[in-house]
C-alpha cells in the first residue's frame, strides 16, 4: 500500500509499506481477534477465525470456535 505525503517547501514523497495483512472474520461477520484451538493432530490446531462473541472458552487462552465446542460434549 502506498501513500502520498505533502512535504514542507511544497515537495511530496510516496511511502510504501505497512502491513497488509487480510482482515480474518468470524463465520458470523464479526472481526475474528481470535483462533480456534481445537487439536485436529499432529501438533497443529484448527486455527478457523472467531469473534469475541462466538468464541468458547476452553481455559485460560483455550479458545473454541462453535463447531468445536459442540463436539466437546
Amino acid at each position: 500500500m502506498c501513500n502520498t505525503v505533502n512535504l514542507p517547501g511544497g515537495g511530496y514523497a510516496i511511502v510504501c509499506g505497512g502491513h497488509n495483512r487480510k482482515v480474518r472474520k468470524c463465520a458470523c461477520g464479526k472481526v475474528a481477534a481470535l483462533l480456534c484451538d481445537w487439536p485436529i493432530g499432529g501438533g497443529k490446531t484448527c486455527d478457523k477465525p472467531v469473534c469475541q462473541d462466538c468464541a468458547v472458552k476452553g481455559g485460560p487462552n483455550v479458545d473454541f470456535c462453535p463447531s468445536h465446542e459442540r463436539l466437546k460434549l
